[in-house]
C-alpha cells in the first residue's frame, strides 16, 4: 500500500469517527449504531505472490464490541483509530477460521479454492443492533436513516479502499442490499447488471474498466445449496483467470 493510500484510508477512518457520533445522536430506539468497523489490508500487492479479493458484506453482527470502543472514547483521534483496527485484526485471527456463519464459510472457501488473498470490508461501515440484544450476534443491517447518514461516505470509503487495497476482484455478497443508496451509485449507475448466464444458481457482474477489476454481485450465502456455492466460486476463479465475459 502506497503512503498515499495509507494517508486517505486514515483520513477516511477519523470520518467515521465522526459519522459515529452523528448517528449516536439519532433519538434512541430499539436499534442503536454499533461501533465502527474499519478495513484490513493484510497483505501487500506489491509483491503479486497471489490474487487479491475484496470479498464485501452488509455490516457487522452485534454492537462490534461496543465496550472496548467506549473505552477509548476519550483517547486521542490516533489510538482511537487503532483501537477499531485492532478490533478488525483481532476478530480475523481469532474468529474467522472458526466461525460457523455461512458468510465466514465462504470467505474460507474462497481462500481455500482459489488460492486469493481475501479482504473483508462492509458496505455499511457501522452497524445496528438491537438495544435490548446487545451482545447478541443476530444479524440486523442498517435501514433508514442510519443507512442514509452513512452512503456517501460508505461510497467514498469503498473507493478509498479498491484504491488503497488494488483487488483483481470485487465480490458483493450483499443481494439488493443498499442497492441503489451504495452498490449501484459506485459500481453500476444505470442498475443495469450483467446476469451470468447459468440456469443453476444467479450470479450479476459488472465488466472491468480503466480504473476497476471486474464486480460480482449474489445474494447472501446463508440458506444457498454447495451447487451453488460451487457455482460463485467456478465464477470467481474463471474471473481471476481473466474469462472474456468479466473483461473488456
Amino acid at each position: 500500500m502506497t503512503k498515499s493510500a495509507k494517508a486517505t484510508l486514515k483520513g477516511v477512518e477519523e470520518k467515521w469517527l465522526e459519522k459515529w457520533d452523528e448517528l449516536h445522536a439519532i433519538e434512541p430506539s430499539r436499534t442503536a449504531p454499533a461501533a465502527p468497523f474499519f478495513s484490513i489490508g493484510r497483505y501487500h500487492k506489491e509483491n503479486k505472490l497471489k490474487p487479491v479479493i475484496l470479498l464485501v458484506g452488509k455490516a457487522t453482527h452485534g454492537c462490534w464490541k461496543m465496550d472496548y470502543f467506549a473505552k477509548w472514547s476519550e483517547a486521542a483521534l490516533a489510538a482511537r483509530i487503532e483501537e477499531r483496527r485492532d478490533a478488525t485484526i483481532y476478530f480475523l485471527k481469532d474468529n474467522s477460521a472458526t466461525k460457523s456463519s455461512a458468510f465466514w464459510r465462504f470467505y474460507r472457501m474462497l481462500l481455500n479454492d482459489t488460492g486469493a488473498d481475501v479482504i473483508w470490508t462492509n458496505v455499511a461501515k457501522i452497524g445496528v443492533y438491537r438495544v435490548s440484544e446487545r451482545n447478541s450476534g443476530e444479524t440486523c443491517n442498517p435501514q433508514g436513516r442510519h443507512l442514509q447518514l452513512q452512503a456517501d461516505l460508505a461510497r467514498y470509503t469503498l473507493l478509498a479502499e479498491i484504491s488503497a487495497y488494488k483487488p483483481d476482484l470485487i465480490y458483493l455478497a450483499t443481494g439488493t442490499y443498499a442497492l441503489s443508496k451504495i452498490v449501484n451509485p459506485l459500481f453500476c449507475p444505470d442498475g443495469d447488471w450483467n446476469r451470468w448466464p447459468s440456469a443453476d444458481h444467479t450470479l450479476w457482474y459488472m465488466k472491468d474498466t480503466a480504473t476497476r477489476c471486474p464486480v460480482l454481485r449474489t445474494g447472501h450465502p446463508s440458506s444457498k445449496t454447495p451447487l451453488e456455492l460451487a457455482a460463485w466460486i467456478k465464477v470467481v476463479k474463471q474471473s481471476l483467470a481473466g474469462h472474456s465475459l468479466l473483461h473488456g
